[in-house]
């Protein structure tokens, strides 16, 4: 890490924690009237400060939390005219400078979609990204909420003057 003293996976998370934005929720698709965060709007801003700090973060896999009729796992099942998919994720923090300093959590993820593979894709996706920003306590702000701040700093500097 060069000029940083020795910061065990706590402390760096601490640190990146520190580095990461309020992130701006955008409007994405037409099919939707409203603005979110994506996933890669957090990956985005992460990377970054994970690099910095050499922390790495994977998937290291998933298990199904239901069986079919045969006792086999089962990650898709039908939902109405849907698929739901449903699994726990185990995933690894790793202090890049110490490897054998490592952290795992486990989180539960459910999706929900007419075509079995974009059921995973949300399923992963959502759980992931809310996983990440409560990690990381990570504001989504309004567009509006940004301009209402930025426009009463600018009324409050100009009394100033």
């Amino acid at each position: 890490m060069g000029k940083y003293a020795y910061l065990n996976l706590t402390q760096k998370m601490i640190k990146i924690r520190k580095m990461v934005p309020k992130l701006l929720r955008k409007r994405y698709s037409e099919e939707v009237p409203y603005d979110f965060v994506r996933l890669d709007d957090v990956y985005e801003y992460l990377t970054p400060a994970l690099n910095k700090y050499g922390v790495d973060f994977e998937v290291l896999g998933e298990a199904s939390t239901q069986l079919d009729a045969s006792g086999n796992p089962a990650y898709l099942t039908p939902f109405g005219n849907m698929w739901r998919y449903e699994a726990d994720l185990k995933l690894c923090w790793t202090n890049a400078d110490h490897p054998e300093e490592k952290n795992y959590s486990d989180i539960h993820v459910v999706g929900t979609n007419e075509v079995p593979d974009k059921a995973k894709g949300a399923a992963w996706s959502y759980g992931l990204k809310y996983y990440l920003l409560n990690k990381f306590n990570i504001v989504q702000a309004l567009r509006t909420a940004i301009k209402q701040k930025r426009k009463r700093k600018r009324v409050r500097n100009q009394r100033n003057l």
